[in-house]
């Protein structure tokens, strides 16, 4: 496996995603006005790393009325006693493998998406 660099990500990347090994992959997104799904990944780290703008991320260790929708990959309703994280400028998440998670922005944030496989 070889070192692998991404340069000007924020201007050659908006709104695109690149693989970096296997199923790993990093994008840079703009989002406005989401309600995002809630969801459990088994087997990847999420990490965002938040560039302008607000949101607010939820978090717990469970999703009700869970639906696997392709290997590891779990999406629901809402999350059982989730937990609200306030994120903007300069904030950076770490969400493991497990947990449930999902981002609602009410406004714009533009953020950089790294999805790692465990």
């Amino acid at each position: 496996m070889k070192v692998k660099i991404l340069k000007d990500i924020f201007e050659n990347m908006a709104g695109k995603s690149v693989t970096v090994y296997d199923e790993t992959y990093i994008k840079v997104a703009e989002i406005e006005n989401l309600e995002g799904e809630p969801e459990i990944h088994k087997a990847y780290t999420d990490v965002y790393i938040v560039i302008e703008g607000k949101g607010n991320l939820y978090t717990g260790k469970k999703l009700k009325t869970a639906v696997e929708i392709s290997a590891g990959e779990f999406r629901g309703k809402e999350i059982e006693d989730a937990e609200q994280h306030e994120l903007y400028k300069d904030s950076i998440v770490v969400i493991p493998p497990g947990i449930a998670h999902k981002l609602d922005v009410k406004e714009k944030m533009k953020l950089v998406v790294l999805k790692l496989k465990a």
